[in-house]
């Protein structure tokens, strides 16, 4: 999911009060990129040493069902099963594994023989009504190939025609939300299944892209998709969500059922009354994750967002995104894609160039440093040091304060003045903050 318009808005920025003890809370951070499963192994590799050196814990790879099972297998909860095809997959989380990066797996992409009856012409390949069944039967198979992967993610961005369809359907003149309905039981049987071959599998809601349209058509608006999932019982472990916005980090979405960056408790206020209700079990809270994020940077892209603001938003979405609680942020590309399709179509949000030249954002995921103004003439300062410690902050060559990183390697302080900050950890040192 992409988004280029950086229309301006009249809407006022978020402020979310940090609370007490904020700090003790940590953030993992990773990456998705296509070329963690890359037949290419040099280039695979690269991109796996790339985001270990950067930062990441973790890693998101897109399992694309249609490619790993193109005909239907014979015993389809066997991944024995010669009809499967596993050697990309297996490369990617045998070389992240060896790597010592943690891999969550998102399957997505019906194969022509698990869609519905009745399909539309104008259905993406991938999305028509997918079997809950098949997929469970798939989810129990990759489960039992990969015993060491407990993280898994069940669809990607269900609420777009581009992912599931249809999102909507009529009877005698209702309009029916019918992506999400289904959706529904495919998180259910997937659920089940997961659990059934590894009971400590951790399951993942399929994150929403961020913006929609009015009933009855291609989007459905997030608040509106997991209000209608949530009308029956629905079971799953974690809430995940793509909170891309048409601009900065801290610019809301026009509409209340949208969902951008700072909007994201509209979706976990949503959670949590649900499993006060008992429509989500099991009925305990739901970490939230962040399974996409990202903007375009110029360079390379022209209309993209100049290299230091790129920066400055990626480290100021993460402090956004952990003041609502975030446990996780996948970061979309380690390195640019190639545009020899045209920019339009192709993510130029990578922290590197694709020549592997790194950007300044790169500095950023490694050591993000965040920072606003508040009363007294003071300054907040969040961020996420390289390793636990001594951590000072500077203004130009005076200390305006000094702070000590826990485990968790996550602060959170106050410093005098109105300008902002650069932050030192040992040898390393932040980019300077923009209040």
């Amino acid at each position: 999911m992409r988004f280029r318009s950086f229309a301006l808005s009249l809407l006022v920025l978020l402020a979310i009060a940090a609370p007490a003890g904020a700090a003790t809370r940590g953030l993992d951070v990773g990456f998705s990129d296509d070329l963690f499963t890359s037949a290419n192994a040099t280039d695979r590799a690269a991109t796996l040493d790339a985001a270990r050196n950067t930062g990441a814990g973790f890693i998101r790879i897109n399992v694309f069902w249609r490619s790993v099972a193109p005909t239907r297998p014979a015993v389809p909860r066997d991944p024995g099963d010669p009809a499967y095809r596993w050697s990309a997959l297996d490369a990617g989380v045998g070389d992240a594994q060896a790597r010592g990066l943690t891999v969550l797996l998102t399957l997505t992409g019906a194969p022509v023989w698990a869609e519905g009856p009745g399909r539309a012409r104008t259905a993406a390949p991938g999305t028509w009504k997918p079997s809950p069944r098949a997929l469970g039967d798939f989810a129990r198979a990759a489960a039992r190939r990969y015993p060491s992967v407990r993280h898994w993610q069940i669809w990607n961005e269900p609420n777009l025609d581009a992912h599931l369809t249809p999102q909507w359907t009529r009877t005698n003149g209702r309009r029916s939300a019918a992506a999400a309905q289904h959706y529904r039981r495919m998180l259910n049987a997937s659920y089940s299944a997961l659990k059934a071959a590894n009971p400590r599998s951790i399951v993942l809601v399929g994150g929403n892209a961020p913006y929609g349209d009015p009933p009855g058509l291609s989007r459905t608006r997030p608040v509106t998709f997991w209000s209608e999932v949530f009308k029956r019982r629905t079971n799953f472990d974690v809430f995940a969500h793509h909170p891309y916005s048409t601009q900065g980090p801290r610019r809301h979405a026009l509409n209340r059922r949208d969902v951008s960056v700072p909007d994201v408790y509209r979706l976990t206020r949503l959670v949590r009354a649900a499993v006060r209700r008992g429509r989500v079990t099991p009925r305990r809270a739901k970490p939230l994750w962040i399974t996409e994020l990202g903007w375009d940077s110029n360079p390379p892209d022209p209309a993209g967002v100049p290299a230091a603001r790129h920066a400055d938003w990626l480290a100021d979405a993460f402090y956004v995104l952990w003041r609502q609680r975030a446990a996780k942020i996948v970061w979309t590309f380690v390195r640019d894609q190639s545009p020899t399709a045209g920019f339009d179509v192709t993510y130029q949000s990578g922290v590197f160039l694709r020549s592997g030249e790194p950007k300044l954002a790169q500095r950023a995921f490694a050591f993000p440093v965040a920072c606003e103004r508040i009363r007294g003439g003071r300054l907040r300062v969040w961020g996420k040091a390289p390793g636990p410690g001594g951590v000072a902050l500077f203004r130009g060559s005076a200390t305006v304060g000094r702070v000590t990183a826990g485990t968790n390697r996550v602060f959170l302080t106050t410093v005098s003045g109105r300008s902002g900050v650069e932050a030192r950890a040992g040898a390393q040192t932040s980019l300077t903050c923009v209040p």
